[in-house]
């Protein structure tokens, strides 16, 4: 028992001397060094036209990285120091799209592994419907579904779905449908429209001799001839 108190005495002091030694003024320096550490991505387009394409593929460019610090990514598990760079740049090949989180941690001797600032990268997704069967011959700026960036998750029965009801208002505007004529419409009306419009010049002529006629009658009856 004596053995296990003087070990745990002993563990607890060796602690608390590792932790004093991080003074809050190498913390406010780590976190200004931290704050300068910018990231940015780049989307492999190149790899598109590969004979067999790879699509939603991303480089990672981390710079800002001193020899106090170094970057932990959390979805791969891995370090990246100041010696991994080339030209003060980290470079993270072949990610694929989605949120991903990278910690700013210290590698300053008396803050050793103290975790300093957290970096969310949001890299957009890759709609893979875009590049399927589906969407050939179809823009997606008219049909976001088969944009490649769209970046809100869809499933199959929707796509198709949605697919679908585009596809209808597509053909129903190439073909746009007569309108269906009124079988309330008056056929003797109709009739006679044709009629006149096809002898105008004669029904004209007609009614000019008529007036004439009447108007000759009226002037003899006055003068007492008739």
């Amino acid at each position: 028992m004596k053995y296990l108190f003087m070990n745990f005495i002993l563990f607890f002091f060796l602690s608390s001397s590792v932790f004093a030694k991080c003074s809050d003024s190498e913390l406010k320096i780590l976190n200004d060094v931290a704050s300068k550490v910018k990231i940015t991505y780049q989307y492999n387009e190149e790899y598109e036209k590969l004979a067999e394409p790879i699509y939603g593929n991303f480089s990672l460019f981390i710079t800002g990285v001193t020899n106090d610090i170094y970057v932990y990514d959390y979805n791969s598990l891995t370090n990246y120091f100041i010696a991994d760079a080339e030209a003060g740049v980290i470079t993270i090949k072949d990610i694929d799209g989605g949120d991903r989180k990278l910690y700013i941690m210290s590698n300053n001797s008396n803050c050793k592994g103290k975790l300093i600032n957290t970096k969310n990268v949001n890299v957009p997704k890759f709609n893979y419907f875009a590049v399927s069967k589906y969407c050939e011959g179809i823009d997606g700026k008219e049909f976001v579904y088969c944009d490649k960036w769209y970046q809100y998750d869809i499933n199959k029965a929707n796509f198709l779905k949605e697919l679908e009801i585009y596809k209808a208002k597509e053909t129903t505007n190439d073909n746009p449908v007569d309108p269906t004529p009124n079988d309330n419409n008056d056929t003797t009306d109709n009739w006679v429209k044709v009629l006149l419009r096809e002898h105008y010049i004669i029904f004209t002529c007609v009614v000019v001799l008529i007036v004439i006629l009447f108007v000759y009658f009226i002037s003899k009856r006055r003068r007492g001839d008739l």
